[in-house]
């Protein structure tokens, strides 16, 4: 993520609400996220909507990521230097 963020020069993110199923210490969870922004160099704008799939785990009281999923449903950039 930090690889990302430092190579833009705006970032938004724009998150659905996560469906979350609970089955003891074990959760799953599902979210969906737009993200649009500008290059760095401000050569070009992007957007990339995609879906979160979590595996959480509760250790000592607290939920955990074990596992994350971050899958890009549709990606487009449009060169705007001049």
């Amino acid at each position: 993520i930090r690889g990302v963020v430092e190579s833009t020069s705006s970032l938004t993110q724009i998150n659905g609400p996560a469906l979350i199923e609970i089955d003891g210490d074990h959760a799953t969870a599902r979210s969906t996220i737009y993200e649009f922004g500008e290059t760095l160099d401000k050569t070009s704008r992007f957007e990339e909507p995609g879906t979160y799939d979590d595996v959480l785990r509760k250790i000592d009281g607290k939920w955990r990521f074990t596992l994350r999923r971050f899958t890009i449903r549709h990606f487009r950039s449009v060169n705007i230097a001049g």
